[in-house]
């Protein structure tokens, strides 16, 4: 969906943004979802850099009809 707000098992508080513990991958992912195209915009260590990610790719992707994240 176009600039949803996040889901609510989403423990970062961020949409877009949420913690893989499978196997031993144990990073941030940050991916966003556009025209019914999710794009994955990376794994991270720390979660700030996965939150900085989004917030650009939301630019990118919505420009002026960005949902403000937090």
């Amino acid at each position: 969906t176009f600039n949803s707000a996040k889901r609510i098992d989403n423990t970062s508080g961020v949409t877009g943004v949420w913690f893989d513990n499978r196997k031993d991958r144990n990073k941030w992912v940050a991916e966003i979802k556009c025209d019914d195209i999710k794009h994955f915009l990376g794994s991270f260590n720390d979660i700030q850099e996965a939150i900085n990610a989004r917030k650009e790719a939301e630019q990118k992707y919505f420009g002026e009809y960005t949902r403000l994240t937090k």
